[in-house]
Protein backbone atom coordinates (compact mmCIF):
# COMPACT_ATOMS: atom_id res chain seq x y z
CA UNK A 1 0.00 0.00 0.00
CA UNK A 2 3.21 2.68 0.65
CA UNK A 3 4.09 1.94 -2.54
CA UNK A 4 0.51 3.17 -4.07
CA UNK A 5 0.93 6.01 -2.07
CA UNK A 6 3.94 7.61 -2.81
CA UNK A 7 3.45 8.30 -6.27
CA UNK A 8 -0.13 9.73 -5.31
CA UNK A 9 1.42 11.99 -3.22
CA UNK A 10 4.22 13.26 -5.26
CA UNK A 11 1.68 13.74 -7.92
CA UNK A 12 -0.44 15.74 -5.29
CA UNK A 13 2.52 17.67 -4.71
CA UNK A 14 3.42 18.58 -7.93
CA UNK A 15 -0.16 19.79 -8.95
CA UNK A 16 -0.40 22.18 -5.60
CA UNK A 17 2.76 23.84 -7.11
CA UNK A 18 2.29 24.08 -10.42
CA UNK A 19 -1.61 25.31 -9.79
CA UNK A 20 -0.53 27.45 -7.01
CA UNK A 21 1.98 29.39 -9.70
CA UNK A 22 -0.89 29.66 -12.10
CA UNK A 23 -3.39 31.17 -9.62
CA UNK A 24 -0.65 33.92 -8.63
CA UNK A 25 -0.39 34.68 -12.40
CA UNK A 26 -3.79 34.87 -12.72
CA UNK A 27 -4.00 37.48 -10.36
CA UNK A 28 -1.07 39.09 -11.68
CA UNK A 29 -2.60 39.69 -15.19
CA UNK A 30 -5.57 40.66 -13.71
CA UNK A 31 -3.85 43.61 -11.73
CA UNK A 32 -2.22 44.31 -14.89
CA UNK A 33 -5.10 44.26 -17.19
CA UNK A 34 -6.77 46.53 -14.52
CA UNK A 35 -4.11 48.71 -14.45
CA UNK A 36 -4.17 49.07 -18.31
CA UNK A 37 -7.56 49.33 -18.70
CA UNK A 38 -7.37 52.54 -15.90
CA UNK A 39 -4.55 53.89 -18.29
CA UNK A 40 -6.24 53.73 -21.63
CA UNK A 41 -9.46 55.27 -19.71
CA UNK A 42 -6.84 58.47 -19.12
CA UNK A 43 -5.81 58.34 -22.78
CA UNK A 44 -9.50 58.24 -23.92
CA UNK A 45 -10.17 60.97 -22.61
CA UNK A 46 -7.41 62.78 -23.61
CA UNK A 47 -8.55 62.00 -27.44
CA UNK A 48 -11.66 63.09 -26.15
CA UNK A 49 -10.38 66.34 -25.41
CA UNK A 50 -8.30 67.18 -28.52
CA UNK A 51 -11.67 66.61 -30.40
CA UNK A 52 -13.13 69.11 -28.23
CA UNK A 53 -10.55 71.66 -29.16
CA UNK A 54 -9.92 70.53 -32.97
CA UNK A 55 -13.60 70.94 -32.92
CA UNK A 56 -13.39 74.86 -31.73
CA UNK A 57 -14.10 77.28 -34.96
CA UNK A 58 -11.31 79.51 -35.91
CA UNK A 59 -14.51 81.97 -36.56
CA UNK A 60 -14.91 82.44 -33.20
CA UNK A 61 -12.05 85.10 -32.83
CA UNK A 62 -12.97 87.87 -35.99
CA UNK A 63 -12.24 91.83 -35.73
CA UNK A 64 -9.85 91.03 -33.07
CA UNK A 65 -12.52 90.19 -30.05
CA UNK A 66 -13.64 86.76 -28.77
CA UNK A 67 -17.01 85.58 -29.46
CA UNK A 68 -19.38 83.94 -26.69
CA UNK A 69 -19.67 79.95 -27.54
CA UNK A 70 -23.25 78.95 -27.65
CA UNK A 71 -24.39 77.81 -23.75
CA UNK A 72 -24.77 74.11 -24.20
CA UNK A 73 -21.29 73.97 -25.69
CA UNK A 74 -19.53 75.94 -22.89
CA UNK A 75 -21.47 74.12 -20.59
CA UNK A 76 -19.55 70.98 -21.59
CA UNK A 77 -16.65 72.85 -22.28
CA UNK A 78 -16.69 73.87 -18.62
CA UNK A 79 -16.69 69.88 -17.16
CA UNK A 80 -13.95 69.31 -19.32
CA UNK A 81 -11.82 72.10 -18.92
CA UNK A 82 -11.25 75.38 -16.29
CA UNK A 83 -10.17 77.77 -18.86
CA UNK A 84 -9.74 77.86 -22.82
CA UNK A 85 -8.01 80.10 -25.20
CA UNK A 86 -7.26 80.58 -28.61
CA UNK A 87 -3.80 81.92 -29.41
CA UNK A 88 -3.29 83.63 -33.10
CA UNK A 89 -1.45 86.17 -34.76
CA UNK A 90 0.23 86.73 -31.31
CA UNK A 91 -2.69 87.44 -29.76
CA UNK A 92 -4.35 85.86 -27.07
CA UNK A 93 -8.82 85.13 -26.77
CA UNK A 94 -9.80 84.17 -23.17
CA UNK A 95 -12.70 81.29 -24.57
CA UNK A 96 -13.64 79.90 -20.78
CA UNK A 97 -12.52 80.94 -17.29
CA UNK A 98 -10.76 83.09 -16.37
CA UNK A 99 -8.45 85.74 -17.14
CA UNK A 100 -5.41 84.60 -16.61
CA UNK A 101 -2.89 84.20 -19.39
CA UNK A 102 -1.74 80.69 -20.41
CA UNK A 103 1.32 79.15 -20.57
CA UNK A 104 3.61 79.90 -23.63
CA UNK A 105 3.20 76.06 -25.60
CA UNK A 106 5.37 75.18 -28.37
CA UNK A 107 4.00 72.61 -30.35
CA UNK A 108 7.28 71.49 -32.20
CA UNK A 109 5.47 70.75 -35.34
CA UNK A 110 2.91 68.84 -33.87
CA UNK A 111 -0.90 68.53 -33.94
CA UNK A 112 -1.31 68.56 -30.48
CA UNK A 113 0.87 68.74 -26.97
CA UNK A 114 0.33 67.85 -23.48
CA UNK A 115 2.25 70.20 -20.86
CA UNK A 116 2.26 69.30 -17.20
CA UNK A 117 2.90 72.50 -14.97
CA UNK A 118 3.97 72.09 -11.26
CA UNK A 119 3.36 74.73 -8.78
CA UNK A 120 4.77 73.33 -5.27
CA UNK A 121 1.65 70.49 -4.74
CA UNK A 122 -0.26 71.94 -7.03
CA UNK A 123 -0.54 71.38 -10.93
CA UNK A 124 -2.00 72.03 -14.00
CA UNK A 125 -2.14 70.14 -17.66
CA UNK A 126 -2.77 72.22 -20.04
CA UNK A 127 -3.35 70.30 -23.67
CA UNK A 128 -2.69 72.50 -27.08
CA UNK A 129 -4.10 72.00 -30.36
CA UNK A 130 -3.32 73.65 -33.75
CA UNK A 131 -6.92 74.23 -35.46
CA UNK A 132 -5.28 74.82 -39.29
CA UNK A 133 -2.38 73.08 -39.53
CA UNK A 134 -1.81 73.85 -43.09
CA UNK A 135 -1.17 77.94 -42.40
CA UNK A 136 2.05 79.27 -40.90
CA UNK A 137 -0.91 81.73 -38.80
CA UNK A 138 -3.09 79.36 -37.38
CA UNK A 139 -4.96 79.35 -34.43
CA UNK A 140 -4.20 77.60 -31.63
CA UNK A 141 -6.73 76.54 -29.02
CA UNK A 142 -4.78 75.59 -25.47
CA UNK A 143 -7.29 73.95 -22.56
CA UNK A 144 -6.27 74.25 -19.07
CA UNK A 145 -7.85 70.28 -18.22
CA UNK A 146 -10.26 69.48 -15.86
CA UNK A 147 -8.29 66.75 -13.46
CA UNK A 148 -11.41 65.29 -12.01
CA UNK A 149 -12.81 64.75 -15.71
CA UNK A 150 -9.54 63.55 -16.73
CA UNK A 151 -8.51 60.79 -14.20
CA UNK A 152 -12.06 59.97 -13.83
CA UNK A 153 -11.57 56.49 -12.73
CA UNK A 154 -14.76 54.66 -12.36
CA UNK A 155 -15.75 50.96 -11.12
CA UNK A 156 -16.83 50.86 -14.83
CA UNK A 157 -13.36 50.64 -15.77
CA UNK A 158 -13.19 46.80 -15.18
CA UNK A 159 -10.84 47.72 -11.75
CA UNK A 160 -11.04 44.91 -9.51
CA UNK A 161 -13.33 45.27 -5.94
CA UNK A 162 -12.19 47.34 -3.31
CA UNK A 163 -9.07 48.30 -5.38
CA UNK A 164 -7.74 51.87 -5.83
CA UNK A 165 -5.67 53.16 -8.51
CA UNK A 166 -2.72 55.94 -8.14
CA UNK A 167 -1.88 57.66 -11.34
CA UNK A 168 2.40 59.38 -10.90
CA UNK A 169 3.89 61.80 -13.93
CA UNK A 170 7.69 61.25 -15.32
CA UNK A 171 9.31 62.08 -11.80
CA UNK A 172 7.09 60.07 -10.01
CA UNK A 173 4.63 62.54 -8.00
CA UNK A 174 1.12 61.71 -7.07
CA UNK A 175 -0.75 63.42 -10.33
CA UNK A 176 -4.39 61.50 -9.09
CA UNK A 177 -5.08 58.74 -6.41
CA UNK A 178 -8.47 57.44 -5.35
CA UNK A 179 -6.72 55.89 -2.19
CA UNK A 180 -7.59 57.73 0.84
CA UNK A 181 -3.76 58.40 2.20
CA UNK A 182 -1.56 60.70 3.02
CA UNK A 183 0.56 62.43 -0.02
CA UNK A 184 3.55 61.44 2.54
CA UNK A 185 2.19 57.96 2.23
CA UNK A 186 1.77 57.88 -1.21
CA UNK A 187 5.14 58.78 -2.22
CA UNK A 188 6.36 56.37 0.22
CA UNK A 189 4.57 53.44 -1.35
CA UNK A 190 5.80 54.50 -4.94
CA UNK A 191 9.25 54.90 -3.71
CA UNK A 192 9.11 51.34 -3.66
CA UNK A 193 8.42 50.37 -7.00
CA UNK A 194 10.93 50.11 -10.00
CA UNK A 195 10.55 52.20 -13.12
CA UNK A 196 8.68 50.99 -15.72
CA UNK A 197 6.44 48.18 -15.64
CA UNK A 198 7.05 45.61 -12.71
CA UNK A 199 5.93 42.54 -11.47
CA UNK A 200 3.18 42.52 -8.51
CA UNK A 201 5.32 44.33 -5.44
CA UNK A 202 3.92 44.27 -2.20
CA UNK A 203 4.35 45.92 1.48
CA UNK A 204 2.48 46.35 4.55
CA UNK A 205 0.37 49.36 5.50
CA UNK A 206 -1.90 49.99 8.64
CA UNK A 207 -1.01 46.33 9.17
CA UNK A 208 -2.88 45.18 6.04
CA UNK A 209 -0.61 43.83 3.24
CA UNK A 210 -1.13 45.29 -0.36
CA UNK A 211 -0.40 44.45 -3.78
CA UNK A 212 0.28 46.24 -6.56
CA UNK A 213 0.98 46.25 -10.48
CA UNK A 214 2.10 49.04 -12.11
CA UNK A 215 1.66 50.39 -16.42
CA UNK A 216 2.73 52.82 -18.49
CA UNK A 217 0.88 55.39 -20.42
CA UNK A 218 3.39 56.44 -22.95
CA UNK A 219 1.97 59.61 -24.06
CA UNK A 220 5.28 60.91 -26.53
CA UNK A 221 4.29 59.51 -29.78
CA UNK A 222 0.53 61.37 -29.62
CA UNK A 223 1.43 64.51 -27.05
CA UNK A 224 4.83 64.58 -26.85
CA UNK A 225 5.40 64.56 -23.57
CA UNK A 226 7.19 61.97 -21.06
CA UNK A 227 5.10 58.57 -19.60
CA UNK A 228 2.26 58.55 -17.03
CA UNK A 229 2.33 55.21 -14.80
CA UNK A 230 -0.78 53.69 -13.51
CA UNK A 231 -0.54 51.90 -10.29
CA UNK A 232 -3.46 49.63 -9.05
CA UNK A 233 -3.13 48.50 -5.46
CA UNK A 234 -5.21 45.48 -3.73
CA UNK A 235 -5.50 44.46 -0.16
CA UNK A 236 -3.66 40.72 -0.80
CA UNK A 237 -5.88 38.47 0.68
CA UNK A 238 -8.29 39.90 -1.72
CA UNK A 239 -6.19 39.69 -5.02
CA UNK A 240 -4.68 36.29 -3.84
CA UNK A 241 -8.14 34.82 -2.56
CA UNK A 242 -8.33 31.99 -4.49
CA UNK A 243 -5.16 30.99 -3.78
CA UNK A 244 -5.32 30.81 -0.51
CA UNK A 245 -8.89 29.20 -1.11
CA UNK A 246 -6.97 26.83 -2.93
CA UNK A 247 -4.47 26.23 -0.10
CA UNK A 248 -7.28 25.22 2.45
CA UNK A 249 -8.95 23.02 0.17
CA UNK A 250 -6.46 21.26 -1.48
CA UNK A 251 -4.89 19.54 1.13
CA UNK A 252 -8.32 18.50 3.14
CA UNK A 253 -9.29 17.02 -0.27
CA UNK A 254 -5.68 14.94 -0.89
CA UNK A 255 -5.94 13.99 3.01
CA UNK A 256 -9.57 12.95 2.48
CA UNK A 257 -8.42 10.99 -0.79
CA UNK A 258 -5.56 8.71 0.07
CA UNK A 259 -7.50 8.01 3.61
CA UNK A 260 -10.15 6.76 1.29
CA UNK A 261 -7.88 4.99 -0.79
CA UNK A 262 -5.84 3.15 2.21
CA UNK A 263 -9.57 2.13 3.55
CA UNK A 264 -10.49 0.99 0.33
CA UNK A 265 -7.34 -0.89 -0.05
CA UNK A 266 -7.17 -2.02 3.40
CA UNK A 267 -10.39 -4.01 2.71
CA UNK A 268 -9.88 -5.61 -0.47
CA UNK A 269 -6.08 -6.83 0.75
CA UNK A 270 -8.45 -8.59 3.90
CA UNK A 271 -10.88 -9.74 1.50
CA UNK A 272 -8.72 -11.73 -0.83
CA UNK A 273 -6.60 -12.55 2.29
CA UNK A 274 -9.94 -14.26 4.00
CA UNK A 275 -9.26 -17.58 2.37
CA UNK A 276 -6.08 -17.74 3.56
CA UNK A 277 -6.43 -17.12 6.92
CA UNK A 278 -9.87 -19.35 7.07
CA UNK A 279 -7.06 -21.69 5.21
CA UNK A 280 -4.73 -21.07 7.85
CA UNK A 281 -7.48 -21.65 11.06
CA UNK A 282 -8.39 -25.04 9.88
CA UNK A 283 -5.04 -26.68 8.92
CA UNK A 284 -4.33 -27.91 12.62
CA UNK A 285 -7.80 -29.38 13.34
CA UNK A 286 -6.78 -31.32 9.47
CA UNK A 287 -3.53 -32.74 10.62
CA UNK A 288 -4.51 -33.40 14.27
CA UNK A 289 -6.84 -35.75 12.42
CA UNK A 290 -5.26 -36.88 9.46
CA UNK A 291 -2.18 -37.91 12.30
CA UNK A 292 -5.14 -39.53 14.42
CA UNK A 293 -6.55 -41.41 11.78
CA UNK A 294 -3.49 -42.94 10.34
CA UNK A 295 -2.37 -43.56 14.03
CA UNK A 296 -5.35 -46.04 14.53
CA UNK A 297 -4.40 -47.75 10.94
CA UNK A 298 -1.15 -48.66 11.90
CA UNK A 299 -1.82 -49.93 15.39
CA UNK A 300 -5.15 -51.74 12.96
CA UNK A 301 -2.45 -52.92 10.91
CA UNK A 302 -0.37 -54.47 13.26
CA UNK A 303 -2.66 -55.98 15.22
CA UNK A 304 -4.18 -57.65 11.79
CA UNK A 305 -0.35 -59.14 10.88
CA UNK A 306 0.15 -62.94 11.47
CA UNK A 307 3.77 -63.41 12.79
CA UNK A 308 5.37 -66.92 11.16
CA UNK A 309 5.83 -69.47 13.75
CA UNK A 310 9.30 -70.34 14.58
CA UNK A 311 11.57 -72.48 12.75
CA UNK A 312 12.43 -76.20 14.51
CA UNK A 313 15.66 -75.74 14.22
CA UNK A 314 15.68 -73.18 16.83
CA UNK A 315 12.88 -75.27 18.56
CA UNK A 316 15.18 -78.24 18.99
CA UNK A 317 18.00 -75.68 20.10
Amino acid sequence: MLSALLPITALAALAFVQVTGELYQQAEQRLRSASRAAGMRIFDRLAELEAELGAIEPDLVSGGEAHRIEPSRRARLSQRFRALWLIGSGEVYGLLGDAREPPAIDLQGRTARLVLERHGDAFAIYLARRLEAESDSSLIAIGDIEPNFLFDISPENALPPLSEFVLLDCENEVLASSWEASREDLRLITSTLPDGESSLVEWRRGGTTFLARSWSLFLEASYGHPSWRIIVVEPKELALAPIIRFRTSFPLVVGASVALIALLTTAQIRRRLLPLETLRAGTPSALRAANSGCGSRSRAETSSRTWPAPSTRWQSS
